[in-house]
């Protein structure tokens, strides 16, 4: 039945390029790499986007050996017509296969780079250049510092927050940490990379006056405004990192000074409902933030039931509303400010299969 499948979807794809389409499955049903070689460059070689993705397609199963017989050989081939065909997805692989030398391809590390140059400079393809950025640093014949640099720059710059990861070490080696923690903590906080993390806060702690002058590089808004309900809400690093019991989340609000604004607090489990999106998923929180979270933060208002023990949250990976959580135990925060509109939620009771339950928002009225 899977082999059926595979063949409908190869003659539904193949049929948009080729005439002989029957030549080309029946050499792949009887595993006849000539036949089935010979239809997949009767396609390729025709003008446009989709037959130079075709081509990148076809590299790619002859370099999986997917439905026929692998042969990194066979792929390059492909890759190279994509590659001319402006696919840098090809010539990144291109700049693998010659820089590793693999199955009967002669290794030639320079060509190789110049593969991955042209899909990093050309394309602006973020793996490309992190590759690049590599072979300067170990895969080439001499190694260059300040070339390896500049390719991994080049892919932080595209969002590959390995580049900036790398990045980040090569100016720790030459001692620029005022650089080296900017892309550190780019690396650290949206890349998500813990090594990052742990450098970023070893050189912040060691340098603590760098973090303030970088804040300003970047020159970063930390809070973003909710128009609904008129209040102000931070948007800032923190929110991704931070985590607190319940006194020092008070605390970090109560000091927060952010915008020319000083009158920040931690918010009130209904102020924190209101910024629930369910429709925006995975994250299930208003499309106004650019710094979001799965966790489960803090809101300032106690457990009716036992309110010098425990206090409400909302549990965003499951949009959960009105979660309760002790105040020693640490979880996120995201400050707030402004006054409070009239808000009038209801909700639904979801009960789940184990006996538990928990509210889930149902409407929100806010009164102006």
């Amino acid at each position: 039945m899977i082999k059926k499948i595979i063949l409908s979807l190869l003659i539904l794809n193949f049929s948009l390029f080729s005439n002989s389409i029957e030549d080309g499955i029946t050499g792949l049903t009887n595993t006849n790499d000539k036949k089935a070689l010979s239809v997949f460059e009767s396609t390729c070689n025709k003008e446009g986007f989709l037959n130079a993705v075709n081509c990148y397609d076809n590299g790619n199963m002859y370099f999986e050996g997917k439905y026929v017989k692998q042969s990194y050989y066979k792929s390059k081939l492909f890759y190279e017509v994509a590659c001319d065909k402006a696919i840098y997805n090809a010539c990144n692989v291109l700049g693998y296969l010659y820089t590793k030398g693999l199955g009967k391809i002669k290794k030639e590390p320079i060509k190789g780079l110049a593969f991955y140059t042209k899909a990093c400079e050309k394309g602006k393809y973020n793996l490309a250049c992190h590759n690049a950025a590599k072979f300067y640093l170990r895969d080439g014949v001499n190694k260059d510092y300040e070339k390896a640099l500049l390719f991994a720059k080049k892919a932080c710059d595209y969002d590959d927050y390995k580049g900036c990861y790398l990045a980040g070490g090569i100016y720790s080696a030459k001692k620029d940490y005022e650089s080296a923690i900017y892309l550190f903590k780019k690396a650290c906080i949206d890349g998500k990379i813990k090594r990052a993390c742990t450098f970023y806060q070893r050189l912040n702690k060691d340098t603590p006056k760098l973090d303030h002058k970088i804040s300003k590089k970047e020159n970063l808004i930390h809070y973003v405004i909710d128009r609904e309900t008129g209040q102000m809400w931070e948007d800032s690093p923190d929110v991704l990192i931070k985590k607190s019991n319940y006194t020092d989340a008070v605390k970090y609000c109560d000091e927060l000074n952010m915008g020319g604004y000083e009158d920040w607090r931690l918010p009130m489990i209904y102020e924190l409902q209101t910024i629930i999106d369910r429709k925006n998923k995975p994250k299930n929180i208003k499309n106004i933030f650019s710094y979001t979270n799965l966790g489960t933060f803090f809101s300032s208002t106690k457990n009716e039931s036992r309110p010098n023990f425990g206090v409400y949250g909302v549990f965003f990976k499951y949009a959960m509303p009105k979660v309760k959580i002790i105040q020693k135990a640490k979880f996120y925060v995201r400050c707030v400010r402004g006054k409070n509109n009239k808000i009038t939620i209801t909700y639904d009771e979801i009960k789940l299969n184990n006996g538990t339950s928990f509210k889930r928002i149902k409407t929100i009225s806010i009164k102006k």
